[in-house]
């Protein structure tokens, strides 16, 4: 790894020597290239999020996997529903996506978005899109919980399936918008120039895209899922404390009203992990540059950036468990699954522990 050091700082003098005094082109390859290689402590940070995201990986497919089968047997909204699918297809490709990447930069030593410019475009579209579309499905979520608590009368009427459709379609659109801007210009340059084995970084926009995306994404990527998390958030759990449970809720022990406390529930609960793991990664690489000093790169060897993006990839694979957690129906489905596996599994063994009996008789010869 040393020697590959060298080679990146030999490559970046070089290119500050073709450049002459403009160098911003180059500013995120000093970025890695001044990396600790080799240490100790980014061999064992490398590893960490290696074992982390392939544990995330598995559980978190599954776990999406079965939150769209488990939601359309439960009584939620048709709202609701459709909001928790969507969130469970984009977490998914989120997961499986990110997950290989890093399986196979624990492999090959580099990302596969550093292959070509076909991947580095997939990558990118799938990176901001998920990331953006995710935070943002949890901000629609908790609007919805905001109203049913708030203004019950009124919620029928205003938080329609028509309304959910529109600003799913509108909030899907914008960001596929976004994010096709974006990766037409995202590119995998050589910048060894075939002087070294494998490029560095390579999966880059220009520097003014770059510094658009920097202005951009801090609004649909923090600030507006963010302030709209906390602020719906506060006005739920500040609403029940007004009022005490039997008044806001008529109809205690009607089913119905079960259903609104598990869903205020989980609204709760996915606002605050959504709080706990995604907003360090957002405030890491959206106001990195002005905390710092200096633009933010995903550096593998760096605690920061590993803390921050295991704390985010986390937060794709953990709704699931947060419905089981705070929602009966979610629990009732686990455990029928779970109790048919352990009879099949029991069917097996007394399959395999069944031996046929042979009689013997005795024959008494002459």
């Amino acid at each position: 790894m040393d020697g590959m050091t060298e080679q990146y700082d030999d490559v970046t003098k070089d290119l500050m020597m073709t450049q002459g005094d403009d160098v911003t082109d180059i500013t995120w390859i000093q970025e890695y290239s001044n990396g600790n290689h080799g240490n100790m402590t980014g061999k064992w940070l490398i590893t960490f999020a290696f074992c982390w995201r392939i544990f995330v990986l598995v559980l978190g497919s599954i776990g999406n996997g079965l939150s769209i089968l488990f939601v359309r047997s439960t009584k939620l909204k048709i709202t609701t529903r459709l909001i928790i699918t969507l969130l469970a297809l984009v977490d998914s490709s989120f997961l499986i996506l990110e997950g290989s990447n890093e399986i196979y930069y624990h492999a090959h030593g580099r990302y596969l978005y550093d292959k070509n410019t076909s991947l580095c475009k997939l990558f990118t579209f799938n990176y901001y899109f998920t990331n953006a579309l995710s935070y943002n499905l949890v901000a629609v979520l908790t609007v919805e919980r905001c109203i049913a608590v708030t203004i019950p009368l009124k919620a029928k009427v205003i938080w329609t399936f028509r309304s959910v459709a529109i600003i799913l379609i509108l909030l899907c659109s914008i960001l596929l918008g976004w994010c096709s801007f974006v990766i037409y210009y995202f590119n995998n340059t050589d910048y060894f120039d075939g002087q070294g084995e494998y490029p560095l970084y390579v999966c880059h926009p220009p520097d003014h895209i770059y510094d658009l995306i920097l202005t951009v994404n801090p609004y649909h990527e923090a600030l507006l899922p963010v302030s709209t998390v906390v602020i719906c958030s506060m006005a739920i759990v500040l609403t029940l404390m007004r009022k005490k449970c039997t008044k806001a809720f008529p109809f205690q022990n009607n089913q119905m009203n079960k259903n609104e406390r598990e869903l205020i529930l989980i609204t709760v609960a996915l606002s605050v992990a959504f709080l706990i793991l995604c907003v360090p990664q957002a405030l890491y690489y959206n106001f990195g540059e002005k905390i710092f000093g200096r633009e933010i790169f995903y550096n593998p060897e760096s605690v920061p950036a590993v803390v921050v993006e295991i704390l985010n990839y986390t937060n794709f694979g953990i709704n699931f468990y947060l419905y089981v957690a705070f929602t009966r129906s979610f629990r009732e489905q686990l455990q029928k699954i779970v109790s048919s596996c352990r009879m099949l599994a029991g069917a097996d063994l007394s399959d395999q522990s069944a031996t046929p009996t042979i009689e013997v008789s005795n024959v008494s010869g002459v």
